[in-house]
């Protein structure tokens, strides 16, 4: 009986030799094509809104929606202008999966555009609201809806700043109601 286990436990043992040479070798052999397309990869993920891999499955295998950013204020309290509640959305923007890669550097090229020109418009922030549109509009004409993730990310930073110029207007409005409403109690 032993040499019968023995005779098995030697074929087992050449089979298993025999396919970790091949599997080595698929998987050498796979690694040098992935390491010729990691750029083309990685253009593709961006592209569709990812950073990686990981979050391409993430996100493709979840029902879970997601949603562009939003104006969002850090905190909940008065802020002392309607250039503060605006700062304040640049700085807290959260990216959820399909809103990352190139979507995400065109959008927070497009905050740090706005960042930089916020305190010519302290005073006006309607002003820079009315640039911001010239701006949405000028892309729109020169580029095709749809196509670059990159562009996408940009307008919709745009759109986002419009946004919490609309939102600084109202809360602000709540802050003086709130406070004229203590004054009068």
């Amino acid at each position: 009986m032993s040499d019968k286990k023995d005779f098995f436990d030697s074929i087992d043992d050449f089979f298993t030799q025999l396919n970790e040479k091949e599997v080595s070798e698929k998987i050498h052999k796979g690694v040098n094509t992935l390491n010729k397309m990691p750029d083309k990869v990685n253009d593709a993920l961006k592209n569709k809104g990812y950073d990686n891999i990981k979050e391409f499955l993430q996100g493709e295998f979840t029902d879970k929606k997601t949603q562009r950013p939003t104006v969002r204020p850090k905190r909940l309290r008065d802020f002392p202008s309607r250039t503060a509640f605006v700062e304040d959305a640049l700085t807290n923007v959260q990216y959820e999966i399909k809103y990352r890669g190139y979507y995400k550097e065109g959008h927070q090229q497009a905050l740090s555009y706005v960042k930089s020109i916020l305190p010519q418009y302290t005073y006006d922030l309607d002003r820079l609201g009315k640039r911001l549109k010239l701006e949405i509009k000028e892309i729109r004409q020169t580029h095709h809806k749809g196509k670059d993730a990159y562009t996408n990310g940009y307008l919709n930073g745009c759109e986002f700043v419009l946004k919490a110029i609309h939102q600084s207007k109202i809360v602000l409005m709540r802050q003086i109601l709130t406070e004229m409403n203590m004054q009068n109690a």
